[in-house]
């Protein structure tokens, strides 16, 4: 795994925009919350950009929980796990919160 993977417009801007309907304006933004996410996040991101499968779970929450139960796009699944890495207490209770408020209106 490469951990000094750095995301710039040139290469990411048309993916980000095209692919995870980030609107231009957005862009840099997401890039940068991408550069100051985690590696095993950077990563990640490269690997779905690859088309790979993912199998990522971070303090008993997966990416798979995240993209095919919870409805998350990828990116927002990858960026919603950094999260929970860096502050894992507020992530995991705002998790929480709504884990129980999708399973209440049966989404899941």
């Amino acid at each position: 795994m490469e951990s000094n993977l750095c995301f710039t417009a040139d290469k990411y801007q048309e993916i980000l925009e095209t692919r995870f309907r980030i609107p231009r304006e957005d862009v840099p933004l997401i890039l940068n919350k991408l550069n100051s996410a985690e590696p095993v996040i950077k990563q990640a991101f490269v690997d779905v950009v690859e088309g790979k499968d993912i199998e990522l779970v971070v303090h008993d929450i997966s990416y798979q929980l995240l993209v095919s139960d919870l409805c998350m796009t990828p990116l927002a699944a990858l960026l919603s796990l950094d999260w929970v890495m860096r502050e894992p207490e507020n992530a995991l209770k705002a998790f929480r919160k709504e884990i129980v408020r999708w399973k209440m209106e049966g989404k899941i």
